[in-house]
């Protein structure tokens, strides 16, 4: 798709757009709104060596797109602009000529999504139930347990989830819902806890679409070549991502991804609670306090 544009499309000057342009137009589209992070592990394999901002703002010189900012994230995010819309219109990438109103993507749309994870799980089984945030006090729950031994406090996630019991365990996982990328040193932060904590069986990132969920394994990618127990980790099978319209459909069996594995939370209950070791056994946690100093 290496093609010249029309000039009365763009902004008056010949600018060539090739097919990654298109594309990541198409995505913009698609998402309605993309990171500079984001848009870097998309479409430049987490490897832009600046080439990616210095095209970003090409493309805002364009008219094409328009650095916003968005209630969903704290660092640089670009949209289409009309003029933007109009050009995939015409390559018939979209059947929208204007950009559309703006998602308000806010904490009460996180915790209504939580509500709505809580209801299917207990619709689905009366062996299973989710608890939010708020009620962890109810479990004795504290975010404080290994301070004192590694420096970090444990990280409280959005969700705890009680699996069905099938033997003398009764397996807990930790669930997260991303409806947004964070920055790479806050995910650092976030799984150095978690390496940390031997409070969780299991872990599980649940994401609202696809392409968050990839941009979001890239990035992990890239912490682990620099931190080898986060590494661990995510390659461990204590470790998944899911999509939040499978698992809010059928959450007992709606697949878990992993990097080396892909079950049901249903094979996962049976799986935990037939294992002799302890929770955290595949990483060797006793050595978190040398690892992350």
């Amino acid at each position: 798709m290496e093609q010249l544009i029309p000039s009365l499309v763009l902004a008056p000057k010949n600018f060539r757009l090739g097919k990654r342009d298109i594309n990541l137009l198409a995505q913009i589209e698609k998402d309605r709104e993309l990171t500079l992070k984001e848009i870097e592990d998309l479409f430049w394999n987490g490897n832009g060596h600046r080439n990616h901002k210095k095209r970003i703002y090409q493309l805002i010189e364009q008219g094409l797109l328009i650095k916003i900012n968005s209630p969903r994230y704290a660092s640089d995010t670009f949209e289409l602009t009309a003029q933007g819309y109009q050009l995939l219109f015409q390559l018939r990438l979209t059947s929208l000529q204007k950009p559309p109103k703006r998602p308000n993507y806010t904490n009460e749309t996180h915790d209504r999504l939580m509500r709505l994870l809580a209801r299917a799980f207990r619709s689905e089984s009366s062996e299973c139930t989710l608890y939010l945030e708020h009620q962890f006090h109810q479990l004795g729950i504290r975010k404080q347990p290994f301070a004192a031994a590694t420096g970090l406090s444990a990280k409280i996630p959005d969700g705890l989830l009680i699996l069905p019991n099938y033997s003398n365990q009764q397996p807990k996982i930790a669930l997260e819902l991303e409806l947004t990328l964070k920055s790479g040193a806050r995910y650092r932060d976030i799984f150095r806890k978690y390496c940390a904590s031997n409070e969780w069986n299991h872990v599980i990132y649940i994401f609202y679409n696809d392409q968050t969920q990839k941009a979001f394994w890239n990035l992990l990618h890239g912490i682990g070549r620099k931190e080898p127990m986060i590494a661990a980790f995510i390659n461990s099978e204590e470790f998944s991502t899911a999509l939040f319209s499978e698992i809010s459909q059928s959450p007992l069996r709606a697949p878990l991804i992993g990097k080396s594995h892909t079950q049901t939370l249903e094979q996962l209950a049976q799986k935990l609670s037939k294992a002799q070791n302890a929770p955290g056994d595949s990483v060797n946690r006793n050595s978190i306090g040398r690892e992350l100093s």
